[in-house]
């Protein structure tokens, strides 16, 4: 295993060595188009996979606060405000996400259910005062809940960029319907 190393740094050394005395200049040349967009290719890359991640945690704890929410677990339907409820939220989330930018809407669904005349915009930026229903024991219906995050994203190279929104983010959201029986 040593010498199968020390073979390869030789060989690192030897091309090194080579490109360093290239006198065409066309490796050089062809290193300063290629290495830009392979960083940015793989910047871009890992960005996407991150993001996929926290939207698939967000999405993740949705069901799971839906979910309690479906059973009647006494601890959510105690009465909670909005804000215990939003706290509740960003309670089980991991430390990625900053519970200032989670934006939350539960109430009880009609056939004329839109959330979105609640979603504002201040300076091109989502604010969402949302609608918000106590959930307590007992209340039966269709119920829809919506956990909305407005992710962080980063400026690539060649002006790229992941963000929906005016101030360069992502909004990543998640709609639950679930049913309570009486």
């Amino acid at each position: 295993m040593l010498s199968l190393l020390h073979r390869a740094g030789g060989r690192f050394k030897r091309k090194l060595a080579a490109f360093a005395t290239d006198a065409g200049a066309s490796t050089a040349i062809e290193f300063a188009f290629t290495v830009p967009i392979f960083v940015t290719l793989s910047i871009g890359i890992l960005w996407v996979g991150i993001t996929y991640l926290a939207r698939e945690h967000l999405e993740t704890i949705a069901e799971n606060v839906a979910y309690q929410l479906e059973v009647q677990n006494p601890a959510l339907t105690g009465g909670l405000t909005q804000a215990q409820f939003q706290q509740y939220i960003c309670n089980n989330l991991s430390g990625i996400f900053d519970c200032n930018k989670v934006l939350v809407d539960y109430e009880l669904a009609s056939s004329t259910y839109n959330p979105y005349p609640n979603l504002t915009f201040s300076n091109g930026v989502p604010q969402y005062t949302g609608n918000y229903t106590a959930p307590t024991a007992g209340t039966g219906g269709t119920w829809v809940l919506t956990v909305m995050y407005l992710w962080p994203t980063i400026q690539l190279p060649f002006g790229l960029s992941f963000g929906d929104q005016a101030d360069g983010s992502l909004l990543l959201m998640s709609v639950q319907v679930f049913t309570v029986d009486t």
